[in-house]
């Protein structure tokens, strides 16, 4: 008994250890985190019950997605392999081009929200509070209309609409939508230059593998 109370001791002074400890520890945060949200936006009187729900998933999904990222990282796993699988279906048996926008845009958000903000003269604007005052509002100052063009990410694809309006806008799905994205994006696509040498390689490299 005292050599295994010693050998868990050993074991856990490890950087194995360590690491497996944080990554408990921010799953049990993201977990938490998850379900505050949650319960905090159910019981939100000013939200229609339906913003409510759709904030609820849009939420938990985008704190387990950072939460998992996370604790991967903390075990010391590469990423380069998730990174990569945009688009990706069947565990890499085919790949969607919709898909591919789908999670380009998870992944935007994901960068979003791992982007520290920043503290400075700047960004608190300290004089824009002083001149607007006890009772003013902050929408129509310039500081803010120049800055809400590039603090929020835009979705292109997703939208936190209620049934009826996402039904009289076309009631597309995120799927349809990114067909849609898909056209736009190759019509607008324009070759890079590259080495005509290079990309004949390349293009036998891609024939023989094909064969």
């Amino acid at each position: 008994m005292a050599q295994l109370v010693s050998d868990l001791k050993e074991w856990f002074q490890t950087d194995q250890a360590q690491s497996i400890l944080r990554a408990g520890l921010v799953l049990l945060i993201g977990l938490l985190a998850a379900w505050l949200v949650s319960r905090r936006l159910r019981r939100a009187r000013k939200l229609h019950a339906q913003h409510s729900m759709v904030l609820r998933k849009l939420l938990g999904v985008v704190i387990l997605l950072v939460t998992g990222l996370w604790v991967l990282r903390e075990l010391g796993m590469d990423l380069g392999v998730l990174l990569g699988a945009a688009g990706i279906l069947g565990a890499y048996i085919s790949m969607s081009f919709e898909k591919f926008l789908i999670d380009e845009e998870l992944c935007g958000m994901v960068r979003k929200i791992l982007t520290p903000e920043e503290v400075s003269d700047r960004t608190l604007q300290e004089q824009v509070i002083q001149r607007v005052g006890a009772g003013g509002e902050f929408l129509s100052q310039p500081e803010t209309l120049e800055r809400c063009r590039t603090e929020f990410f835009a979705t292109q694809l997703m939208r936190a609409l209620d049934f009826n309006a996402w039904k009289t806008g076309g009631g597309k799905t995120t799927a349809e939508r990114a067909g849609d994205l898909l056209v736009k994006r190759l019509a607008s696509y324009e070759k890079p230059d590259i080495d005509p040498g290079l990309e004949s390689d390349l293009a036998e490299f891609v024939r023989s593998r094909k064969g």
